[in-house]
């Protein structure tokens, strides 16, 4: 007599897209809008990278001891030489995201080989497919960002983004907005990218990092391996959920509607 409703249950089972089957529930996205501007560091918030690197393009490991919340209350992410050896850092939100406004103030010291780097990510570490919007900023150039997305794994860049300010000697303002069927891009208030396809549809947290390497050499520039230390800095960071009233006077929800 059970027959046909589990019959209609297994349809409905095979109907569901491939990723929405590969969404963990662990992995819930929040929608409780956040405004930060580190006043103080957050480890309810906040979780710091430390002990270990992504991969062999990495040169660096990240350390908890590279994250600090300078005089100005700004967060500083540094890449730091250290003996032989460098640290670098990283911090992740510990929740999930799942569209919205995302938005950050940050500046980054000039340098080659390193990245200074604000991108929504989750992948298979969260048991789930890969999928991530980025903010890349090259710190070879004073003027190089780079804009990239990726869909279960599937790189989707359009690459380097130049623009007349320079990243490397002033704060700036980054935003993008993702919704269901759209990404914009948006640098001191002004849209710079648009993409309607290959749209992550996954729960995403939060990251900033900066990092170097030795082998990226055409994407990041050659590695002078200095012994200087090299700050980004992040003077505040902001999610708005779509539908939600703007939280403060430079938030991008405020500037575009």
């Amino acid at each position: 007599m059970y027959r046909p409703l589990i019959y209609a249950t297994l349809i409905a089972f095979l109907q569901i897209p491939i990723a929405a089957m590969s969404f963990d529930l662990k992995n819930m996205p929040t929608d409780k809008p956040i405004e930060d501007h580190f006043d103080e560091f957050s480890m309810r918030r906040w979780y710091v990278s430390d002990g270990w690197t992504n991969g062999a393009h990495q040169n660096c490991i990240w350390s908890r001891e590279s994250v600090d919340v300078n005089s100005s209350g700004q967060m500083t992410l540094s890449h730091t030489p250290v003996g032989s050896y460098f640290t670098c850092s990283e911090i992740q939100t510990r929740d999930f995201f799942k569209y919205g406004y995302f938005e950050a103030s940050i500046r980054a010291d000039h340098g080659a080989g390193r990245n200074a780097a604000f991108f929504a990510y989750a992948g298979p570490v969260h048991n789930q497919p890969h999928q991530e919007i980025d903010f890349e900023i090259l710190t070879k150039d004073a003027n190089s960002v780079w804009l990239n997305r990726f869909l279960d794994g599937n790189d989707f860049s359009n690459g380097e983004l130049r623009f007349s300010s320079s990243p490397t000697s002033e704060f700036h303002h980054y935003a993008f907005v993702w919704e269901p069927n759209k990404i914009r891009w948006y640098i001191d208030g002004a849209l710079v990218r648009t993409e309607d396809t290959n749209i992550p549809t996954l729960p995403l947290k939060i990251y900033f990092s900066h990092w170097s390497t030795d082998t990226l050499t055409k994407w990041m520039g050659d590695f002078p391996g200095d012994m200087k230390k090299h700050d980004m800095e992040i003077d505040w960071f902001a999610y708005t959920p779509i539908g939600s009233k703007c939280q403060f006077p430079e938030s991008i929800v405020c500037l575009i509607k």
